[in-house]
């Protein structure tokens, strides 16, 4: 396993990940963002190692695959099972069926978008999870003001949700995030 930034960094250029177009540059930078504001909010190692390495699967959203699933074995060896786990799931996340099942009273599965399959998480991948999305969609919003403000109702009621499960510093961030971009306008 890789045990510090720069390995994972140089690791993350070997994929590609410096050469791949993203909205605020390049998935590098991306990477780098989600993996800062984790560490910020003081996420555990494995969360923030997962948010380094967060879409090398692809997304629903974005679908540029830098790993195949076949080979998943490759990143446990670079940040160990438990990030891996949570790459996987974020990757494996089908958004339009999990995100509006998040923070309601119907019951809170998972829909997995490779397998088709619905199942139930354990409440520390919940945690996990909803931190990454948070960073994540943070990092793109500070770098893309116009397009975090076109769709702020949707993330302001989405993260709304998430806040039984980030911890206080990710939620106190998320408040200065917002309010900083209505302070902008």
């Amino acid at each position: 396993m890789h045990t510090t930034l720069e390995s994972h960094l140089e690791q993350l250029k070997r994929l590609g990940t410096d050469r791949v177009e993203h909205r605020n540059g390049s998935l590098y930078k991306h990477l780098q963002g989600t993996w800062q504001l984790l560490r910020q909010w003081e996420a555990p190692e494995a969360t923030c190692l997962a948010g380094l390495y967060h879409s090398v699967y692809s997304t629903g959203g974005f679908e540029q695959q830098l790993i195949p699933l076949s080979d998943r074995a490759r990143i446990v060896e670079m940040i160990g099972a438990q990030a891996e786990r949570m790459v996987y799931l974020f990757c494996a996340c089908d958004r339009p069926a999990t995100h509006p099942r998040i923070g309601t009273s119907e019951p809170m599965l998972f829909r997995d978008r490779f397998s088709g399959e619905d199942y139930a998480l354990q409440d520390n991948e919940w945690r996990a999870l909803c931190e990454i999305m948070l960073a994540n969609e943070m990092d793109l919003g500070y770098f893309d003001h116009k397009f975090y403000r076109k769709h702020q109702a949707h993330y302001r009621d989405l993260f709304t949700r998430f806040e039984p499960w980030l911890s206080a510093k990710a939620i106190e961030a998320r408040r200065r995030f917002e309010h900083s971009l209505e302070e902008a306008r």
